[in-house]
C-alpha cells in the first residue's frame, strides 16, 4: 500500500531553510489566532455576540441592547432586554469564564479558567434586584401582572464554559443560546394571553436615557 511512498527529505540549505519559515509562520499563525481569543475575552465582545443571535425575523419580540433605563429615579442598565408576549427576559452577558461556580443565593461567584480565578458579583441576583423598579414603572403606565425574568450568557471564546450553580440557575453557555430561544419562542406562541408587545416596548423606550 506505501510501496510507492516516500518520506521528504531535507538534501540542501534551501530546504531547511524552506522548513524553518514553515515552521516559524505556523507558529506566528498559532500564537496570533491565540491572541485575538484573549483580546476577545470580555464582556463587550460577548455583548456583541449575544447581540448577533438575538436577532429576531418574526414580529412580537422585540430587543433592545446595551440600554440603561431610568425607572424611579435610578439607572438601570441591560446588556440586552427582550420582550414578547410571555412578558420580559433581562439578559447579561459575561465573557470571561470556563468553569463558573456558585448558587443562586450566594452574593459571589467563583469564575476560573486554566490560570486564573476571579470572584464575581452573582449576576443572576443583580438582574433581579432591578425588577421591582421595572415593575413600578410598568405600572405606572397601567401595566400589571408582566412576568420579568433573568438571564446570565457565558460567552468566553476560548472554551465553552462549564456551569456548576446548581438547577435553574437561570444562566446558560453561549453555545445553548440558540435552543434557548426556540423554547422562548415556543413559550411565547402558546401562551393564552398574550402580551400587548409594542405598548410595553413603548414604555420601555420612553424610559431610556
Amino acid at each position: 500500500m506505501f510501496q510507492n511512498f516516500q518520506a521528504w527529505k531535507l538534501h540542501s540549505f534551501e530546504d531547511y531553510l524552506t522548513f524553518l519559515i514553515i515552521i516559524l509562520a505556523g507558529i506566528m499563525i498559532f500564537k496570533f489566532a491565540i491572541q485575538k481569543i484573549y483580546k476577545h475575552r470580555n464582556d463587550a465582545y460577548a455583548l456583541k455576540l449575544v447581540r448577533k443571535k438575538l436577532k429576531y425575523s418574526r414580529q412580537g419580540t422585540r430587543v433592545f441592547h446595551n440600554v440603561t433605563l431610568s425607572f424611579g429615579g435610578q439607572p438601570l442598565h441591560y446588556d440586552h432586554l427582550l420582550i414578547d408576549a410571555a412578558g420580559i427576559v433581562a439578559i447579561r452577558s459575561i465573557g470571561w469564564g470556563i468553569r463558573i461556580y456558585g448558587q443562586p443565593d450566594q452574593p459571589s461567584w467563583k469564575a476560573m479558567d486554566n490560570k486564573t480565578e476571579k470572584m464575581i458579583e452573582n449576576p443572576v441576583a443583580k438582574l433581579t434586584d432591578s425588577f421591582e423598579l421595572v415593575r413600578s414603572g410598568l405600572a405606572a403606565k397601567e401595566i400589571y401582572g408582566l412576568s420579568i425574568e433573568p438571564l446570565v450568557i457565558f460567552a468566553d471564546p476560548f472554551a465553552t464554559p462549564e456551569l456548576y450553580l446548581g438547577r435553574d440557575s437561570c444562566c446558560i453557555p453561549f453555545n445553548e443560546l440558540k435552543n434557548w430561544k426556540k423554547q422562548r419562542q415556543l413559550r411565547a406562541a402558546n401562551k393564552s394571553q398574550k402580551l400587548d408587545v409594542n405598548q410595553i416596548a413603548s414604555v420601555i423606550e420612553g424610559a431610556i436615557q
